[in-house]
């Protein structure tokens, strides 16, 4: 099996390499994310100029790995612009749901004018999950919704909302919600990024689709669940990639007892089995990413690659910080910020040990389980 990237793939991966090296130092990103919105629209724009936020809009293409490529190297640059929660993973269910009234916003999501968030996530809910709480009501040929979300990440800065709620006949729909028609209660997260509280009280709704037939769309939400997760764990692998460079880099040029770090020995053999964790991460970022590519959009292999990422970026986030002694933990070293980076991810939508839990429930399925 051919695990290279394409020509295209790679300047994609170069560009945007290129631009997120120019756009940030750590003492720029520090600077960008002490400020009020948290994140630059300069380089949003930039990104959106390169094609990078309309990709997986078009139905006859996944763009997994395109976007795994993209992620990865926001991930090793700790980019705060929100590009998977603004702009693809809500957008992408507007493509896959929407109207032809509605799919024709996203030229706005794709170009950076027009802002987006999936406000799904309640309060209580730990593991991935498409039911929910917040209700949607039906008055006529208009709906309406009540409930809270949170977290909403990229909430803040929405121009709208694509919003999960229960249907009065069952399962779960996805509607629009205008920004402006909820209340919102924005807050930083403790890795430097920034998400909301949504308050829904009788908020009107445009459902995703046909107005007139809304449907579950339970299934759309998993699929949803599963791209964002798969993204995530490009991103941290981006994030272990610069994190163990850091780490290797520091054990070369600080020295103890004369001598430089990396001649300790034991120094050296963890920086390896740091090594092994990132390999094992990546490996599992791709799988996910190329199941996904392949149409085959299945939880539990996203589980099992969230379940490594997890683990692999507890490890290598821990070491780093060990290795580089007391200035690791200080916010004006880079490293700190990777461990950050690192452990939220792990805890957005499901920790390793909730990914390891779900595995179990499913562990019947499997022929060996039988024998």
């Amino acid at each position: 099996m051919d695990f290279q990237l394409s020509d295209e793939q790679g300047l994609l991966r170069d560009t945007t390499r290129d631009l997120l090296a120019r756009s940030y130092d750590p003492e720029s990103r520090n600077k960008v994310i002490g400020s009020e919105l948290g994140w630059s629209r300069e380089v949003y724009s930039q990104l959106a100029d390169t094609g990078i936020l309309g990709l997986g809009f078009d139905p006859d293409e996944s763009g997994q790995i395109e976007i795994m490529v993209v992620l990865t190297e926001i991930g090793r640059r700790l980019a705060p612009e929100p590009v998977l929660h603004a702009a693809l993973a809500p957008g992408a269910l507007i493509a896959e749901l929407g109207s032809q009234a509605q799919q024709q916003q996203l030229d706005e999501v794709a170009a950076g004018q027009r802002l987006l968030a999936f406000a799904h996530l309640e309060p209580g809910h730990r593991k991935p999950t498409t039911q929910v709480a917040t209700s949607a009501v039906r008055q006529g040929d208009s709906w309406t919704l009540s409930g809270r979300k949170n977290p909403v990440l990229a909430g803040d800065c929405a121009d709208a909302l694509v919003v999960s709620a229960a249907l009065p006949d069952g399962g779960t729909g996805v509607f629009l919600v205008d920004a402006d028609a909820v209340t919102r209660s924005s807050y930083p997260t403790f890795d430097g990024q920034r998400a909301a509280q949504i308050d829904l009280d009788s908020a009107p709704a445009e459902p995703l689709g046909d107005a007139a037939e809304v449907r579950d769309a339970s299934r759309a939400i998993g699929h949803a669940i599963v791209r964002i997760q798969s993204a995530l764990c490009a991103e941290a692998v981006g994030a272990m990639e610069e994190a163990l460079r850091l780490t290797t880099e520091y054990l070369k040029t600080r020295k103890q007892f004369g001598v430089t770090l990396n001649k300790f020995q034991t120094l050296t053999q963890r920086a390896a089995d740091m090594y092994v964790s990132l390999e094992l991460a990546r490996s599992m970022s791709l799988y996910a990413a190329m199941s996904i590519a392949d149409g085959n959009l299945d939880p539990l292999i996203a589980s099992r690659a969230k379940l490594q990422i997890g683990r692999s970026g507890r490890h290598i986030a821990q070491e780093a910080i060990q290795m580089h002694g007391g200035i690791g933990v200080t916010a004006e070293y880079p490293v700190s910020h990777y461990a950050a980076r690192l452990t939220a991810i792990e805890h957005t939508l499901g920790s390793a040990q909730d990914q390891l839990h779900a595995l179990m429930d499913h562990v019947a399925d499997y022929d060996l389980a039988r024998l």
